[in-house]
């Protein structure tokens, strides 16, 4: 979060690193999935690619918000609000009165948008042509982002301040958009039918009874016992296994092998990050290019070699590189 962005190596020549970098110029944080601080591949402030033209995507939600881009498509919502959300993309194409942003204040702002996979968003790696739920810290300062949800036809969210229905995503329009329903609505019960007025049929004269001296019936014979089985019990199913994983997510500048981003400043920082985000000691760390390791002692370079053998007064030999 600072105006100076300083690229080194290869990572000058990737746009996802680059729009990373500007954003925390323009005073934006990371984006998130709850699990990973870049987790969120959405936008642009999640993880950074090894690729120089691509993905195509821009910043999500509470980014745009923070930056005040679509302000003329924004909606905020207290009590309940039910209508048509598009995407970004589409920006051009819709009209006063269209919404391409929701937000829902509350002790943590909420978001609500279409991610439409579309033009300057059509390379979104994720929650593509689905509607996003996103929150962050209350405010317009520096705060990071995390994705909550993605939403398909027929969803319901109620982890947010107000519930969020997804009534429909249609992708025959033009523009293509996301029918949402936003608020907590109870069910109606059905009405009760009133009862009539007055009865309709005449009532008749009740029967007189003769008493007589002695029940005509015996009575019967007390109740029997209630059934000495008792019912089965109901069948223990295991619970459902975890759903695969397809693919591990792509990994952030600041989470991968020191070969290959910052190499210098993140053995320089005395510690190196292995593939998966686990730091492997790496004290007084000096990064060796040749072999692209970091090493825990600069290795003895020929220079030092040759002024040790001139100090013993013997003869080094450049070519065999070897002090006799």
């Amino acid at each position: 979060n600072h105006w100076l962005s300083v690229y080194n190596d290869e990572w000058c020549n990737y746009v996802s690193s680059q729009m990373h970098e500007i954003g925390h110029n323009l005073g934006l944080a990371h984006s998130g999935d709850g699990k990973y601080t870049y987790g969120d591949q959405s936008g642009m402030m999640g993880y950074s690619y090894a690729e120089s033209d691509y993905p195509v995507m821009c910043y999500n939600a509470p980014k745009n918000w923070q930056l005040g881009w679509y302000n003329d498509r924004k909606e905020i919502v207290y009590t309940g609000w039910s209508g048509n959300v598009y995407g970004i993309a589409d920006y051009g194409s819709t009209g006063t009165g269209d919404t391409v942003i929701v937000q829902i204040p509350g002790t943590e702002d909420w978001y609500v948008s279409f991610n439409r996979q579309l033009g300057i968003n059509s390379g979104t790696r994720e929650g593509k042509n689905q509607v996003l739920v996103h929150k962050r810290p209350t405010g317009g300062t520096y705060g990071a982002s995390t994705l909550m949800t993605k939403m398909n036809t027929g969803d319901t969210y109620t982890n947010a301040p107000l519930d969020i229905i997804v009534n429909a995503i249609d992708l025959s329009t033009d523009p293509v958009f996301a029918s949402v329903t936003i608020g907590n609505f109870s069910p109606t019960k059905s009405p009760t039918n009133i009862p009539n007025s007055t009865p309709e049929g005449t009532p008749t004269v009740s029967p007189v009874m003769i008493n007589t001296s002695s029940p005509i019936k015996s009575p019967t014979n007390s109740p029997t016992n209630a059934p000495e089985d008792t019912p089965t019990v109901s069948p223990v199913t295991n619970p459902p296994t975890d759903s695969p994983v397809d693919h591990r997510p792509t990994l952030s500048p600041n989470s991968i092998s020191c070969s290959s981003y910052s190499k210098k400043k993140i053995c320089k920082r005395a510690f190196c990050v292995s593939a998966y985000g686990s730091k492997q000691p790496c004290k007084r760390c000096y990064w060796q290019r040749s072999s692209s390791q970091c090493l825990q002692k600069r290795p003895c370079t020929d220079r030092k070699k040759r002024k040790k053998c001139l100090k013993k007064k013997c003869t080094w030999t450049v070519q065999n590189r070897t002090c006799s």
